[in-house]
């Protein structure tokens, strides 16, 4: 009888920075039902990864899961695998921290749980060729990738029925393949289709490996799939069908199958994800491109011929892609350095594992699942990382400023480094402030995100157009079928096409606007107003005093007003630091006179995280409510404008000098999510705006001062 071996593995995870509540609903819909269901069927053994920050969150808060899962692998049902602390991607990190945090894991499973661990999840399944030496480094022995990676190399189905092994530099790591099909498959098609899939691939000798590796979350968290997967039953029917051929299926583990079947044979991987993550890292116009092409295979009925030679881009890109996930890893390189010149610092093993939690990869990158426009997830990896900072800085450190190329671009920054915040400044894209961050609370309070183009944005227009877009309200009943989230157009509330709205340039600090006198927070917010000067995006000269003070003094020549009528200015833009206090003062030396009707109007953009809370609004200098950070501001004549984040603790208050009038407006993006699209917060915007006057010679001098109040 032709027999066929079958692994399931489930990747369970959820990001450094979700809600508790996310975990526990996670636990309750996906993980504890998994495991309820799967317990009737004793001789199936399982393999399983939960993450770093998911192990942690249920060591504080769900010990009953830990307990279930532990028991189960020191019975010898359940297989674990391990992974990185902060469950990073391991291509963006340094060496040691990558082999360091697998180390962190597979020794904590070892001595607290006695489970040793011999293979590893391997994050979004993102591979290069030196992993094999990385992992083989930190003991692993074998990790699972897509069957994409090996089609990229010329291998087919039929080739795909065990393991291989790859090496680097002489260090061996053993390979196995998952399969898309099944990923699509399970849990959305019936389960005689999985049952007839293993039938086609067994065989006589019974060496054949089959292998489903997937997120766990598709059992019970996706959209409809509880209902779907426990309610329904799926699951159980799809268990009783592997029990009731059991004679030929041999449910098992990775380990099992090291130990009992030889490599199918020695393989050199390409640098690649799974599909998906390919197409997603891509920059929209190559997305653009791509897709018809696809499209136009499967009607030629080519595309599965011409799939394994059509890849798209590298996970890499999304630092391209998205300069925010750029200046993200940069700022985490410089953590990983800190931390690893003061490794004799008395908490530098807290820090440490600080900063393999600032690591964790959702915040990095942008896909169906990607947490890059998640405020939240970006949130936390700072935090992460300035606590990481914290604690190894020296006791004597003063302040100062420094020049380097902090975000790894090939160009100088400028860096403020006070006792309470730091500030980052790109002089080469106007002068603007792209990082503030508060020392004490460890936050970076411009953690924020840019309007763009996404290519899903098409299928979001196109489904309005066509009428198919489903509306899913909170008190909405659930569709009584499940479908893969690849397959849905969902909205979270009606008229999001009409909110797409794309930024001119980086949402940042200090940005030098000069603007008609019309403008107002709702042309800006929708980008109709036009730029009336060469600043906001020009190169600035940096000047830093000989002293170490934190402080620098910004300049340059251009021009402002109306186009084709447009007037010298020389500007200078003088920054200073001290304490929870940031001061700019501008001088603007008009050699012809200010243009009439201009307003110079510096930009910032504050990120806290929620807009439309209760407890997150806007108020004047006397205190005065008026309205959350969602709202529209306009105010003429305010000597100071306030941001108050109760939940936080924190107060954000610009002052001007003179008195100024104050826009402000939300920023807020619409993305793509496993729940269908969503309005996101992203920042608030504020600007302060003065009324060009001076006549030809003249110097027209104004003060900013932001002032970090903590409650």
């Amino acid at each position: 009888m032709k027999t066929v071996r079958f692994v399931m593995a489930l990747h369970n995870h959820q990001p450094v920075g979700n809600f508790d509540d996310v975990f526990d609903r996670a636990c309750r819909v996906s993980y504890h039902p998994f495991l309820d269901t799967i317990e009737p069927f004793p001789w199936m053994k399982f393999v399983l990864h939960y993450s770093g920050p998911l192990w942690e969150w249920a060591e504080a808060h769900d010990r009953r899961l830990i307990q279930r899962v532990v028991e189960g692998a020191r019975a010898g049902r359940f297989e674990l695998l391990a992974g990185g602390l902060g469950e990073p991607i391991l291509t963006m990190l340094p060496t040691a921290d990558a082999v360091d945090q697998i180390r962190l894991v597979r020794r904590h499973l070892k001595k607290k749980y006695e489970v040793p661990t011999r293979g590893i999840w391997m994050t979004e399944r993102i591979w290069e060729a030196p992993l094999a030496g990385v992992l083989a480094a930190a003991g692993v022995q074998y990790t699972v990738l897509d069957d994409f990676h090996f089609k990229a190399v010329g291998l087919r189905d039929r080739d795909l029925t065990g393991y291989f092994i790859t090496e680097d530099q002489g260090r061996l790591l053993r390979v196995f393949s998952g399969s898309e099909f099944l990923r699509y498959s399970i849990p959305f098609r019936d389960p005689k289709d999985t049952i007839d899939y293993l039938r086609s691939l067994a065989s006589e000798d019974g060496r054949n490996v089959v292998v489903y590796a997937d997120d766990g979350e598709k059992f019970g968290m996706w959209p409809e799939t509880y209902k779907h997967v426990f309610e329904n039953k799926w699951l159980e029917r799809f268990l009783r069908a592997l029990e009731e051929n059991r004679d030929w299926i041999n449910v098992t583990t990775f380990s099992d199958v090291v130990d009992s079947v030889p490599a199918a044979g020695k393989i050199y991987l390409a640098d690649a994800s799974y599909r998906e993550m390919t197409e997603w890292s891509l920059p929209v116009p190559a997305q653009k491109e791509l897709q018809p092409i696809l499209h136009d295979l499967e009607r030629c009925g080519l595309a599965e011929r011409a799939r394994p030679f059509l890849r798209g881009g590298t996970w890499r890109n999304f630092k391209v892609k998205f300069r925010e996930a750029a200046q993200m890893y940069a700022r985490m390189i410089e953590a990983s350095r800190a931390v690893a010149d003061r490794s004799a610092a008395k908490m530098a093993e807290e820090a440490r594992e600080e900063l393999f939690r600032g690591q964790c990869n959702c915040a990095y990158w942008h896909g169906v699942f990607g947490g890059l426009y998640m405020p939240f997830l970006r949130f936390a990896v700072y935090e992460k990382l300035l606590k990481a900072e914290k604690l190894i800085a020296p006791a004597n450190e003063r302040p100062g400023h420094t020049m380097a190329d902090f975000d790894l671009d090939g160009r100088p920054e400028i860096k403020l480094r006070g006792t309470k915040l730091n500030c980052y400044f790109k002089p080469d894209r106007g002068a603007a402030l792209y990082e503030l961050d508060d020392r004490e609370r460890c936050w970076n309070l411009t953690a924020v995100m840019t309007r763009r183009e996404e290519v899903y944005h098409q299928r979001l227009v196109e489904g309005v157009r066509k009428g198919v877009i489903i509306i899913q309200r909170p008190d909405q009943p659930l569709a009584e079928k499940a479908v893969s989230i690849h397959d849905q157009v969902r909205c979270k509330e009606p008229g999001l096409e009409q909110r797409l709205w794309v930024d001119r340039r980086l949402r940042e600090s200090l940005v030098d606007h000069f603007l008609p006198a019309d403008a107002t927070p709702d042309r800006l917010r929708r980008e109709e107003v036009p730029e009336w000067g060469d600043f906001a995006s020009g190169e600035y000269e940096a000047d830093l005093p000989r002293s170490r003070v934190g402080a620098v003094t910004f300049r340059r020549e251009g021009r402002v007003g109306p186009e084709g009528r447009r007037l010298p200015l020389l500007l200078s833009k003088r920054v200073r630091l001290e304490d929870s206090t940031l001061e700019v003062r501008y001088a603007m030396s008009f050699p012809q006179g200010a243009p009439a009707g201009v307003l110079f109007a510096p930009e910032f953009n504050f990120g806290l995280m929620a807009g439309a809370a209760f407890d997150r609004n806007y108020f004047s200098a006397a205190r005065e409510n008026l309205g959350n950070l969602s709202a529209l501001i306009s105010r003429p004549g305010e000597p100071a404008l306030g941001l108050v984040d109760e939940y936080l603790g924190v107060e954000l208050w610009l002052s001007a000098d003179p008195a100024a009038g104050f826009w402000a407006y939300p920023v807020e993006t619409v993305n793509d999510s496993e729940g269908g699209f969503e309005r996101v917060y992203q920042s608030s915007a504020v600007l302060p705006w003065w009324e060009l006057k001076a006549l030809p010679g003249e110097e027209q001098v104004v003060t900013l001062t932001l002032e970090v109040r903590h409650r």
